[in-house]
């Protein structure tokens, strides 16, 4: 791993110094007045995001990456932009480049802390919401593409797996809403999708604003069938709520309702 790391961290550093040179050469090649904004957000890799789409399925998602490419956070640190590469459960890479350096361009370089003498890397804006990243070492070459994670992580994700208004087996009115709320039995709690690779949950969400008198939050399964959303309520098998099981029976059986 300690490699991989080494190379990731050289491959921003070509990523942000080609940026500051437009390469007019490149098909739509266009500057970007406001890299800072543009580029501070989160990057979603598009191949999680097109199996997280295609089975909505976080665990499914991040089983198909196989690696620590997953997601990129970028923010701004006083004059610099900060980038960490990390998979919901903890950052692996950081890097960062000098703005002054690379106003109005659409390719940048990120400077890592590491040795990064046996990277290549560089890194271009395909749009505003589109970043490809490329880069080579000692032991690969690879290139993937990154979609921006707009307007918010949390958002974006709600929007792909739960957002929307259902019918559930009685004909009452449930609704996930993209901001993280939910509406169900005439009562509206915080949800939250769980992301995280490491522990062995099934897919589903958090309650975040509810505790149970034994310390721990409801945590619901939640899985698609055949056009229909089902929704588990689970057990813990470990007091510190690390393991969730869910019952056999569905608690909800949730019909979308057509817009």
């Amino acid at each position: 791993m300690w490699l991989f790391a080494i190379a990731f961290v050289f491959l921003t550093v070509p990523f942000f110094s080609g940026l500051a040179q437009e390469d007019s050469s490149r098909a739509g090649s266009t500057n970007i007045e406001q890299p800072s904004s543009v580029l501070v957000e989160t990057w979603l890799s598009s191949d999680y995001v097109d199996v997280l789409r295609r089975t909505r399925s976080p665990k499914k998602a991040i089983e198909s990456m196989g690696s620590y490419k997953t997601c990129i956070d970028v923010y701004r640190a006083e004059t610099k932009l900060k980038w960490i590469s990390q998979n919901f459960h903890e950052h692996v890479y950081e890097f960062e480049c000098d703005l002054d350096e690379y106003s109005g361009q659409r390719e940048i370089a990120f400077q890592s802390s590491y040795d990064t003498a046996e990277v290549v890397a560089h890194g271009t804006m395909l749009s505003a919401d589109t970043l490809l990243l490329e880069y080579r070492d000692r032991l690969a070459t690879w290139s993937g593409k990154y979609v921006k994670a707009s307007p918010s992580l949390e958002v974006f994700v709600n929007n792909l797996l739960l957002a929307g208004s259902y019918l559930n087996q009685v004909g009452d009115t449930c609704v996930f809403h993209e901001s993280g709320v939910a509406s169900w039995r005439q009562e509206s709690f915080r949800y939250e999708v769980y992301l995280d690779y490491v522990f062995s949950y099934p897919d589903g969400f958090w309650c975040p604003d509810v505790w149970s008198p034994f310390g721990w939050q409801p945590y619901c399964h939640f899985q698609w069938k055949k056009g229909k959303l089902y929704i588990y309520d689970t057990y813990k098998t470990i007091p510190d709520g690390e393991y969730a099981i869910p019952y056999k029976e569905p608690l909800l059986i949730l019909t979308p309702v057509k817009k």
